[in-house]
């Protein structure tokens, strides 16, 4: 199973090696040697949750195409290190419990030297630093953008009409677990804001009464006026607290927004 798995992966390096190439881009060689070198052993993932660590996106183009900069920015926080080099020490003695015996003879990626001492280990951890794909934040929620929020509890981007945002960029903090499902929650709950601010636009039933008018003195009947003739007049928006207001369809536009 092992040796097909490795044989498909060597056919589609082969197929497109420009791709490989491109996305080996970054990569520390040494360490992609030792992975191969070492790709049947047992592997702990181990992962700081809740991290108070910050990273930054930029844009280095107004090109949609071009790929943003980003910056994780793991363990600059002296708080991370410390929970991130206990759980190591905690892992490798798990590996040296009775439960593992049957799986573990030895460690072959960090030596004892380098468990005991905290700035040895502070290095071996940077060194072998990985993203879970789990970043969040970018745009998080609030109601202070001189604080750095982007949108507020709706998915609405402070100062700019008709945008929003609705992935878990939006969350303040990162979720411990996997944000797939939040992901869909987000989804679906801006999804449900926008459906009903679309739907609380209601204009006025139509009036089938004739309307009377008087014309060089003379009684005239107006003919009836269908909802298109009475929406310029005035349009009914859901307000705060359920209780609806009316304006002029300018205002409506301004005020939603």
């Amino acid at each position: 199973m092992e040796q097909g798995s490795r044989a498909k992966s060597m056919v589609s390096i082969a197929r497109r090696p420009l791709a490989f190439l491109k996305s080996m881009k970054g990569v520390s060689i040494k360490r992609f040697v030792q992975q191969l070198q070492r790709s049947n052993d047992l592997a702990m993932a181990i992962a700081v949750q809740q991290a108070e660590s910050r990273g930054n996106l930029k844009t280095v183009s107004a090109d949609p195409m071009v790929q943003p900069v980003i910056d994780y920015n793991y363990l600059s926080d002296e708080r991370d290190v410390v929970r991130m080099r206990e759980v190591v020490r905690m892992t490798v003695k798990l590996l040296h419990t009775e439960a593992f015996k049957p799986y573990f003879k030895k460690t072959t990626e960090i030596d004892a030297e380098t468990l005991q001492d905290d700035a040895l280990s502070d290095d071996w951890m940077r060194s072998h630093l990985a993203t879970a794909i789990h970043a969040s934040g970018t745009c998080k929620m609030g109601d202070d953008p001189a604080e750095g929020h982007v949108v507020d509890q709706f998915g609405r981007v402070h100062g700019v009409s008709g945008l929003r945002v609705a992935d878990t960029s939006i969350l303040p903090f990162t979720p411990s677990r996997g944000p797939a499902a939040t992901a869909m929650l987000i989804g679906e709950r801006v999804a449900a804001f926008i459906t009903k601010d679309n739907t609380c636009i209601r204009p006025r039933k139509a009036n089938r009464r004739p309307h009377l008018t008087e014309i060089d003195g003379k009684e005239n009947h107006e003919r009836t006026r269908g909802p298109a003739q009475h929406l310029h007049r005035r349009t009914a928006v859901c307000g705060v607290g359920g209780r609806p207001r009316f304006w002029r369809p300018r205002e409506v536009d301004a005020r939603r927004r």
